[in-house]
């Protein structure tokens, strides 16, 4: 209301120093829509202060830096998956949660990040402090011990989610072993908890892991993204490049197999349609360009899809893309 209570003053004034009235009426909407959210100096400054010093922690303390991120993140897995993918690109091995392990925020032990029990899906939080509080009595020791001390408490359903979250695998079974045997371990978790160490332990039927799809859909429904199992994971041809590695092959043609994270299109100055693509496989996340050259390449190309692609790497300041010159859809 303020700046409006100065249109005619600033139009008058301007017509005198012989300016058209429709530019200034233009030039005064601009200022009047400025209005909306003036961006203050004090605001600025403070800002810049906060990027400044985030960036020297990034740079000189990169895995504190990543691992605070993620802490604050919880909740974000769009967020969460931008920083596993950035820390894929140093030497941190990214792990599924782990009963002995992984606490309720992330956990870094030997250059292994754990991730936290919150990431699972469909987890009643209660559920989550009482399965805790009795690990700080001592670790599981075995599946046994396991069904033995949280008998009564968790529902079979709950114990399928943990069996196919993989958090259990490290106390000795996959998940397919731990599924098939799953009614005979409630049963002796029943069972011990009348007869104690008289129960009788049953005899374990192993098997022979789940497909490979089946484990990728399993980690997807339970984490919302890929961690161990990236669908480009099953691709290790000898000429595929990998994300992590397209710095080493600077103005280099490279083939990858990657699945499309994002599609951006625009239209260039001469208004011909071209795209930049998020894309993803195990090792980390990068971006594609295809000129309108090349767009028609796009026309089946969707969000989720593996792609085969051939393209150039670049650099630009200190940044690594793909030039396209070639897709297939996998």
């Amino acid at each position: 209301e303020i700046i409006k209570d100065y249109e005619n003053t600033f139009i008058s004034n301007g017509i005198k120093l012989g300016y058209e009235k429709d530019v200034l009426e233009n030039v005064f909407n601009h200022i009047l829509k400025f209005a909306s959210y003036g961006f203050n100096k004090a605001h600025s400054v403070s800002y810049a202060i906060i990027s400044y010093q985030m960036a020297y922690l990034k740079v000189h303390y990169k895995t504190l830096f990543m691992f605070e991120l993620l802490n604050n993140s919880l909740g974000n897995n769009t967020l969460i998956n931008n920083y596993l993918n950035e820390l894929k690109k140093s030497n941190i091995k990214i792990c599924k949660c782990d009963i002995n392990k992984s606490l309720n925020k992330f956990n870094v032990i030997n250059n292994t990040l754990y991730l936290p029990w919150k990431m699972i899906k469909n987890l009643r939080s209660d559920l989550i402090l009482k399965i805790l509080e009795e690990r700080s009595k001592c670790e599981f020791s075995d599946i046994f011990n396991f069904f033995e001390r949280t008998n009564g408490y968790v529902t079979k359903n709950e114990y399928t989610t943990l069996i196919n979250a993989s958090l259990l695998n490290s106390l000795g079974y996959n998940e397919k072993t731990l599924i098939n045997n799953l009614d005979s371990l409630i049963n002796y978790g029943n069972l011990y908890k009348e007869l104690g160490d008289y129960a009788l332990k049953p005899n374990i039927e192993e098997f022979s892991n789940y497909d490979t799809e089946t484990l990728r859909t399993n980690e997807l429904n339970n984490y919302g993204f890929f961690i161990s199992n990236h669908p480009a994971s099953i691709y290790n041809e000898r000429e595929v490049v990998k994300m992590k590695d397209i710095s080493k092959y600077a103005f280099k043609n490279i083939i990858s197999y990657v699945m499309v994270e994002n599609i951006k299109e625009i239209k260039t100055k001469k208004n011909e349609p071209m795209a930049f693509l998020s894309v993803s496989d195990e090792t980390g996340i990068s971006d594609l360009t295809i000129f309108p050259n090349n767009y028609n390449m796009l026309q089946n190309i969707k969000k989720n899809d593996m792609i085969k692609i051939w393209g150039n790497v670049t650099k630009r300041y200190d940044k690594y893309s793909v030039i396209v010159n070639k897709i297939s859809k996998e």
